[in-house]
């Protein structure tokens, strides 16, 4: 029955060969191809707009698309400066000549398309009409503010702050370039006041958001490449193991960015996450290579050990890269353009690392490391990893029941948490505490109105804004709305429209006539059209809200909603509408998709372990070890209040595609010894055999990603940090699942393990093993 294995086994020889054969062609030729590919890799660039979210659904892009052309885009960005006294407190014209000052050169700036300040001629404009005589300039300011839409975010309560509206081009002033734009705008600001500037608004918390995010996947790449070194010099006892890491690394990165530049892809949020897995990828398959050529250096020559360590580890690290391959390659269903460009990036990025670093181990490993027994790399010395290996992981082999139980119990609290997830569908502060814009949002919030917003717009029939039944039921709506916790102000026309209507209709209150003739004398730079659109006949309301989490937000606007819904008689159209919605719109596609792909990840993989592992009952019991990170990442996120989100879902991603890694090696070493055996041992002997051979590689390359995904932890982006948390434990969880749990599982079930050992002796091949 070993006769099909056999042959296959002896097919593999003639590979072999060539590859130990002819490792210095194969190394030149590496060298030379990276010294080629350099050139296109070093034209690789940060995505300057750093737009992270670039797709949405089909009805929210149109729908947000109708907005916009009605009114004004609502992603304006929101300059605050903070006097040391009131303005009405400071010689006549000199406040207005700054603000004037401030207003022409922020337009002179490219990417600006417009400046609303108090001094805003449609605002002066409205100022002098609510004007009294019997009021000082301080009380008609206050009394503006309180019925001029808007104000609240041009000047505070107590007259000493004032705020600059930004409307910039959402085209070409995005991401990284919108924060250097940023920056320039606030220094204008300072010199001409002379005091700290502060910004707010969705376009800050979104460029910020994209920033961390990147900046943490590459802190993730080099955290990995620097554990890697380390862990390596550790194990192995040599600085020469971790410069092989380090070399090994580069080569990847080189060929990694010259595979972004074939694509025309820049450095963003998901490529830049990809540097991280890469270079653990790669770290990975050298230390399984380094591992076991010192194993078999000892008795045997230099290139008789690498012959024996590409026998042990090509066919389950050429697995490890093609299933890796195969999990990021499903980010392809992704609706963002960005996620699919980035799964293709890993898929072929994690094979050419494998390919590289296997012509980089075979040369350099027979050179760097001589074998003999007085070799002091291949003498055996204890460390701390051996005390982990015999005294820790072992339980599953000494008490198999009690592990069992264990993990049962374990998987069942996790399992027990998941419903109790949360879904982030907005962005909003909590996401970026304890960080500069955090402190700046904080300072504008307190003393300006709120710079979260969304619009609530009502689609009227041509006559309905002529009737004063409509005013009166908008009336009541905005009172009843406003009185809503987390709602800071209301931006409307409504109590212009009766404040006016008090002093132009004395016959009595006629809002609708005002309305009218407000709308008779409309031009083009108007303020009233940011909150009516005539040729549409909609009507528009600015909500600006206070939220202290994604939740609150939905809240609020289901609130919204439900007041809308009952307020009018007849019923209107109303529907939110502006960036808050589309964003949410955006992020909840991404996880959807990320879901999605999570599951069709888990499908392939698992196809290909029963193609590989030629056992469909080796491949369905590989699934066992990898629910465990599952359930871990969404079981803490449901118990420790983690929400769901565009970073945090890919945390499954990353942990199931690397830690499957560690069941294929431990799976086709249990393969191995069960042929070796030929049936003459026990499945449990050739379990323990298995964890013998395999146990000390899998806890390094562990110890990597999860030294890598610590760093995280302490970035002060909440979701950055929550990231970290989540691969390090799920890292830490799928290693006790292989090496503690599956033994204990196969060991317990014994018509399990019955069923297995005799199918494996029915199809795996019989080997020659040291």
């Amino acid at each position: 029955m070993f006769t099909a294995a056999n042959k296959s086994l002896k097919d593999s020889q003639p590979i072999l060969d060539h590859m130990i054969r002819y490792r210095t062609h194969h190394m030149i030729l590496l060298a030379l191809l990276t010294l080629v590919w350099i050139f296109p890799a070093s034209r690789i660039h940060i995505d300057s707009t750093g737009v992270s979210f670039e797709s949405a659904p089909l009805n929210a892009l149109q729908q947000y698309q109708r907005f916009v052309q009605a009114f004004k885009p609502d992603d304006a960005t929101l300059l605050a400066v903070s006097l040391d006294r009131p303005v009405s407190d400071f010689e006549p014209g000199t406040i207005e000549h700054r603000i004037s000052r401030v207003r022409q050169t922020l337009l002179s700036l490219d990417g600006v398309r417009d400046v609303t300040t108090l001094g805003s001629s449609g605002i002066q404009e409205l100022i002098k009409l609510l004007n009294r005589s019997s009021m000082n300039p301080a009380q008609t300011l206050l009394h503006a503010r309180e019925l001029i839409p808007g104000m609240s975010t041009l000047i505070s309560k107590d007259l000493s702050t004032l705020g600059f509206i930004i409307h910039q081009n959402q085209n070409t002033l995005t991401g990284f370039e919108f924060e250097h734009r940023l920056s320039q705008m606030k220094q204008v600001v300072s010199n001409v006041f002379q005091r700290p500037c502060q910004a707010a608004g969705l376009p800050v918390l979104r460029a910020a958001f994209e920033r961390y995010n990147l900046h943490s996947a590459l802190t993730f790449g080099l955290l990995g490449l620097g554990f890697g070194m380390l862990t390596a010099f550790y194990i192995f006892k040599t600085f020469k193991a971790g410069l092989l890491v380090l070399i090994s690394s580069i080569i990847s990165l080189v060929w990694t960015l010259a595979v972004m530049a074939l694509f025309g892809a820049d450095i963003n949020l998901a490529t830049g996450m990809s540097f991280g897995f890469i270079l653990v990828a790669t770290t990975t398959t050298s230390f399984h290579l380094t591992s076991k050529y010192l194993h078999h250096a000892g008795p045997s020559p230099p290139l008789t050990a690498m012959r024996h360590t590409l026998e042990d580890v090509l066919q389950p690290g050429l697995m490890c890269a093609l299933t890796t391959a195969a999990g990021f390659l499903c980010l392809a269903v992704s609706p963002v353009p960005m996620v699919r460009q980035a799964g293709l990036i890993i898929c072929l990025g994690v094979c050419l690392s494998f390919f590289s670093t296997l012509v980089i181990q075979i040369f350099f490993l027979p050179l760097l490391f001589s074998s003999g027994r007085g070799n002091p790399i291949c003498a055996k010395r204890r460390d701390g990893l051996d005390l982990m290996v015999e005294k820790v992981f072992s339980f599953g082999f000494k008490f198999p029941l009690l592990s069992c139980i264990m993990a049962f119990v374990f998987l069942t609290g996790l399992i027990w948490g998941i419903p109790g997830i949360m879904s982030v569908k907005h962005l909003s502060s909590p996401m970026i505490k304890n960080t500069p814009e955090a402190r700046d949002l904080e300072i504008v919030t307190r003393r300006l109105t709120g710079a979260y917003t969304f619009s609530l717009v009502l689609a009227l029939d041509e006559t309905r804004v002529n009737q004063r039944q409509f005013w009166y039921d908008m009336y009541r709506f905005e009172k009843q709305l406003a009185s809503v916790n987390g709602i800071e102000h209301i931006d409307s026309l409504t109590p212009l429209v009766f404040q006016l209507a008090k002093t132009m209709t004395p016959a009595g209150m006629m809002p609708e006539l005002v309305f009218q003739n407000m709308i008779s004398r409309i031009s083009k730079d108007a303020l009233y059209l940011t909150y009516y659109a005539p040729q549409l006949s909609t009507y528009r309301m600015v909500v600006h809200i206070n939220p202290e989490s994604s939740d609150q937000i939905e809240q609020i606007l289901t609130r919204t909603m439900q007041l809308a819904s009952q307020s009018f008689d007849p019923p209107v159209s109303a529907f939110p509408a502006g960036r808050l919605l589309l964003l949410k719109s955006q992020t909840r596609d991404l996880v959807s998709s990320q879901l999605k792909s999570l599951f069709l990840a888990c499908f392939a993989i698992t196809l290909l372990m029963i193609l590989n592992l030629r056992s469909m009952w080796l491949g369905l019991l590989s699934l066992i070890p990898n629910l465990f990170p599952l359930a871990a990442i969404f079981g803490i996120m449901g118990w420790f209040n983690i929400p769901l989100d565009p970073l945090t879902i890919f945390a499954a991603v990353i942990s199931f595609g690397l830690s499957v890694d560690d069941s294929i090696h431990f799976l086709f070493r249990l393969r191995r010894e069960i042929a070796r055996s030929a049936g003459n041992e026990s499945l449990d002997y050739c379990i323990f055999q298995a964890y013998r051979h395999t146990s000390r590689a899998l806890i390094s390359t562990t110890a990597v990603l999860f030294g890598a995904a610590c760093g995280l932890m302490f970035s002060t982006f909440q979701h950055v940090s929550a990231l970290g948390i989540l691969i390090a434990s799920a890292s830490l969880v799928a290693l006790v699942s292989d090496l503690v749990f599956l033994p204990a599982i196969v060991l317990t079930v014994r018509p399990l393990s019955g069923l297995l050992h005799k199918h494996l002796l029915l199809s795996i091949p019989e080997t020659n093993e040291p």
